[in-house]
């Protein structure tokens, strides 16, 4: 049996080549480096096994990635007369390019093809709630979307389910997330908007600055704080005709958890200066594009003017 696995999840991947490793259980597992493999060990790890010979499992990660072309040679040949007794899977751990020769063969020849993109919300959400229902884990439906608003990767979410798991006697409660999960990019601007609305210059500044510290893009900073603006005047508009929080809710499509939070900040700021900040930081955004103007300017600019 010939599989190809690729995209950038690589914890989903790993997770089902794991699964496929527990079932073969009379196959031996042998897992290679495609990057750096030469010609001669693919060549000798390929050959056919000989009768009542133990079968194998091979899994080749990074084969793309390999500079040699005999060794792609090797590949293809195998390709043309596959051995029934080796299983292999062929483990691509980025996005692959689809004019290469192992997507090719896969799609021509109707192959086992597993795409591993990072999860959308909606199934984001299922994935957890089987891993929760898998692991005798209890969480109630805003607790499982406050933990996917936190860690929207299924890596860091296991890792933060098995901590809340521990602390919580296996009852994940938002009260326990929010204790014990730290706060990801978008509730440090929700900090950086609370410094800015409350007049915290300086500790505005040194949040927008640790951000950078941290590795977080500059672009995506500045684009994020665009939109929560953007969502304190949706907010501050509809406020004002007289909505109700459930009304907002239906209206606005923010999420439901944090426009309770939207509509406490949207106190802080007059329409005026919310429309004005707005104007701000979409100026922003072209000044860092075209270089005109740096991050630490631009959010000194937006601070103190």
């Amino acid at each position: 049996m010939l599989s190809l696995y690729f995209g950038p999840d690589t914890f989903r991947a790993q997770q089902q080549i794991n699964a496929t490793i527990k079932q073969q259980t009379t196959h031996k597992i042998d897992q290679i480096d495609g990057t750096i493999i030469n010609p001669e060990t693919l060549s000798n790890t390929l050959k056919p096994l000989q009768l009542f010979a133990e079968k194998k499992l091979l899994i080749i990660k990074n084969l793309l990635a390999n500079k040699q072309n005999k060794v792609h040679e090797i590949v293809k040949n195998a390709f043309k007369n596959p051995d029934s007794d080796i299983d292999i899977i062929f483990w691509e751990k980025n996005t692959l390019d689809k004019r290469s020769y192992l997507y090719k063969f896969f799609t021509k020849n109707k192959k086992n093809i597993f795409e591993f993109q990072p999860l959308k919300k909606p199934q984001l959400i299922s994935w957890v709630q089987n891993y929760c229902r898998q692991n005798n884990i209890q969480i109630d439906h805003q607790a499982l979307l406050l933990l996917i608003d936190k860690t929207p990767d299924s890596y860091q979410l296991t890792n933060e389910i098995k901590k809340l798991k521990n602390f919580t006697n296996n009852n994940i409660t938002t009260t326990a997330i929010d204790i014990l999960t730290p706060p990801n990019h978008q509730e440090i601007i929700f900090d950086l908007t609370d410094q800015i609305g409350n007049r915290k210059k300086l500790s505005a500044y040194n949040t927008a600055l640790n951000l950078i510290k941290k590795g977080e893009d500059q672009l995506k900073i500045l684009a994020t704080l665009t939109t929560h603006f953007q969502n304190i005047l949706i907010i501050k508009d509809l406020t004002a005709l007289g909505f109700t929080l459930n009304q907002i809710k239906e209206q606005s499509k923010i999420h439901p958890y944090v426009i309770p939070k939207i509509i406490k900040q949207a106190n802080n700021f007059s329409l005026s200066e919310i429309i004005k900040i707005h104007h701000r930081l979409t100026q922003a955004d072209i000044e860092l594009k075209t270089g005109k103007n740096n991050f630490s300017n631009i959010i000194f600019q937006l601070i103190f003017r």
